[in-house]
């Protein structure tokens, strides 16, 4: 009895294998992957943290300000895997106040939104213009705020190169942009696509932020399989609901793109600030 047993959990076992809650190092291009998850593996605040059959849903729906709407992790962290990935697949809201962000604490890095969400791929450069001392640290917090918001998450991964992602850089050193600064903006992708429109998205209530007087920023593919859209232009004036300056990881990026393997809006961070001249 006890031999046919114990074969009977190794062939369960096989046929039905438990997926760890988080695993290193699943493929040479990944640190770590999350991909369900339960509030018992987020050992410090109050947001509830649900399992899904596939995936995982993080909220809160508690309206006071003085209580925790936070939580942590440790999570290993590594300059080889700077990227930050996750999908969520879907926002339930609540009454009053939204806010929510995902992030490596201390990094500065970190995406979010506040009163609107709307769901999509997320790829952040938790490195791009982060302090020395954050980079010196390999063992760091994951940290999510929710805030009368609850999401459905897909999986969260840290990676060394994303599959699909936006990068802006700028053609001059340091963290800030101000009129006349260069920007080269470009879409990553892993399959061909027919088209690639990208917009800036001021994370207060998602409004459009406007490009030197136009909504989108024209990109145009730089290789043969247009699996690579890019655009550098130079940044006259930002503008959004009478907002005309922005902190760093004020402004979101947004791409929709037309054909390819890429079905959702794809998003990213605008790691600088943003001052017009006097």
């Amino acid at each position: 009895m006890f031999f046919r047993n114990t074969i009977f959990a190794l062939l369960f076992a096989v046929m039905f294998p438990v997926a760890a809650e988080l695993v290193s190092n699943p493929d040479s291009n990944t640190l770590w992957s999350i991909e369900q998850s339960s509030q018992k593996n987020w050992p410090s605040g109050r947001l509830w943290v649900k399992e899904r059959p596939l995936g995982f849903s993080i909220g809160d729906d508690n309206p006071s300000n003085k209580v925790p709407h936070s939580l942590y992790r440790k999570v290993e962290i590594n300059p080889k895997y700077p990227w930050l990935v996750f999908e969520i697949e879907g926002f339930k809201s609540f009454e009053g106040y939204r806010s929510w962000f995902l992030g490596i604490r201390d990094c500065g890095n970190r995406f979010g939104s506040t009163t609107n969400a709307e769901p999509g791929l997320v790829a952040i450069n938790c490195f791009q213009n982060a302090k020395t001392a954050v980079l010196a640290d390999s063992n760091m917090s994951l940290h999510a705020y929710f805030y009368d918001f609850e999401a459905d998450f897909k999986y969260i991964k840290m990676v060394r190169v994303p599959e699909n992602y936006i990068e802006a850089v700028c053609s001059q050193p340091g963290s800030s942009l101000t009129s006349g600064s260069r920007v080269q903006f470009t879409v990553h992708l892993a399959e061909p696509a027919e088209e690639v429109t990208l917009r800036l998205i001021n994370k207060a209530y998602l409004y459009s932020v406007i490009v030197n007087g136009a909504e989108n920023i024209e990109l145009t593919p730089v290789d043969q399989d247009k699996k690579v859209w890019s655009s550098e232009i130079e940044l006259r004036t930002l503008s959004s609901h009478n907002q005309s300056e922005f902190s760093t990881g004020a402004i979101l990026m947004r791409a929709t793109v037309l054909g390819g393997n890429v079905t959702v809006p794809l998003w990213g961070i605008l790691n600088y600030s943003f001052k017009e001249k006097q």
